[in-house]
């Protein structure tokens, strides 16, 4: 047997299992939980704001609390649209983290688990 008919056989692994559920680990990163949510007020009916911590595990940091600020706006087009305020001082890049949580909130948004 040649060694790319052995690479082929290898399962190949995916933020997104074969099942269709989310599996919420990017790389070494990966996200337990949301806790400690705070609702905000805001004027706008259709604008939901939060603060909220998350616990997450980072390369060389297993198990962290990082505070959260994120905001989902109802569109006239029935989708949601998120945004995500981090803190600056993150020591890994700020793009796979906020993949990874629009991910989790918008499954947690679904399921009505937002306050």
């Amino acid at each position: 047997m040649s060694m790319y008919t052995e690479l082929r056989k290898r399962p190949v692994e995916t933020p997104i299992d074969r099942t269709g559920s989310l599996h919420y680990s990017v790389y070494t990163m990966k996200i337990h939980e949301l806790h400690s949510f705070e609702r905000k007020e805001t004027p706008i009916h259709y604008i939901r704001s939060y603060k909220a911590s998350a616990r997450m595990d980072l390369p060389g940091a297993d198990g962290i609390d990082i505070p959260v600020e994120f905001r989902i706006e109802n569109t006239p087009g029935g989708t949601k649209d998120i945004e995500i305020t981090l803190p600056k001082n993150l020591e890994y890049p700020v793009l796979p983290i906020k993949q990874s949580l629009k991910g989790f909130i918008k499954n947690l948004d679904l399921k009505g688990k937002l306050p």
